[in-house]
């Protein structure tokens, strides 16, 4: 049976990758714990937000886990340079083949996010425009799933452009 996530969150993989926004509310990072995830990987740059990574790790503890946190800053609206996207896809990768769950968000859980889920589906052999639609479909039922994701055309480009095995 899938876990419940919160209501801007979505499954990838059930039970090894989730994405959405940024858990900033403690029953949104309480979800997550319970649903098993111990990996988190951060869109937003830093200041953005108050932080949660010392929160996670607390929750997870009394869960007798470990939830780690993992920061690649870029901008909103904004794209990561190639190489820094192959070390985001690298960290998810490292943590699912650890059997870490993961969930990988920005502030809104659109642009930046959906932009690394579809390159991750891409990596792992989607055509760009399979992943692109892909991505529409894990989103529905989502709190924010008649918004565009990823967000800007750009955005979109890069996926477009991103080839299995970057």
């Amino acid at each position: 049976m899938q876990r419940a996530l919160p209501a801007s969150a979505y499954w990838i993989e059930p039970q090894r990758l989730a994405a959405g926004a940024y858990p900033a509310a403690p029953f949104d990072l309480a979800v997550l714990i319970a649903a098993g995830i111990g990996g988190f990987v951060d869109l937003t740059p830093a200041g953005d937000h108050g932080g949660y990574a010392s929160e996670a790790a607390r929750l997870a503890r009394a869960a007798g886990r470990e939830a780690l946190h993992r920061r690649f800053p870029i901008r909103d609206f904004g794209l990561p340079e190639i190489a820094t996207m192959r070390a985001i896809l690298d960290a998810i990768d490292g943590w699912l083949a650890a059997r870490r769950p993961v969930y990988v968000h920005c502030h809104a859980g659109l642009g930046r996010t959906g932009t690394v889920v579809a390159c991750w589906l891409v990596r792992h052999g989607r055509a760009p425009a399979d992943a692109l639609a892909e991505l529409q479909r894990l989103r529905h039922g989502t709190r924010d799933a008649a918004a565009a994701s990823p967000e800007t055309d750009a955005q979109r480009a890069f996926v477009e452009s991103w080839r299995p095995g970057n």
